[in-house]
């Protein structure tokens, strides 16, 4: 068999074949990359909840003995969270990982939401103690 010779079609079958597996290994070669920037993006937006969870406890335990001045403070500081949060959550929307992170992200809204409600009782009961500042939010 030294001396034989494939057929055209046997030869563009190998490779056909060879390039079938490097693109399949491209393919899982981007897969793991793509897992990977699933699993970076549900530990930031766990890490993220954590934070927000935290804050929320901290204020919620702390919340009748802080002063009008702590509360504006709080308020002012936290302010900017709720317009990031919302960025975030329409870039993830629209991403292609949207469905893999879901579960994350869905927490980690309700956890904002959940700091808003606080941050909304602390306009309310300790800077106003008659309105809220939904009206400062787009």
């Amino acid at each position: 068999m030294c001396g034989a010779t494939f057929s055209p079609e046997i030869d563009q079958k190998i490779n056909s074949t060879l390039s079938s597996i490097e693109n399949t290994e491209k393919l899982v070669l981007g897969s793991d990359e793509h897992l990977d920037l699933i699993l970076e993006i549900k530990d930031s937006l766990q890490e993220m909840s954590g934070h927000v969870v935290f804050i929320l406890e901290d204020i919620e335990s702390q919340f009748a003995s802080i002063t009008k001045e702590e509360a504006e403070h709080i308020i002012a500081k936290l302010f900017p969270l709720f317009g990031l949060a919302k960025k975030l959550v329409t870039v993830i929307m629209s991403a292609v990982v949207y469905e893999s992170v879901k579960a994350s992200l869905d927490q980690f809204v309700i956890d904002v939401e959940d700091l808003y409600e606080i941050l909304n009782d602390l306009s309310r009961y300790k800077v106003r103690k008659d309105s809220d500042f939904s009206s400062y939010i787009s």
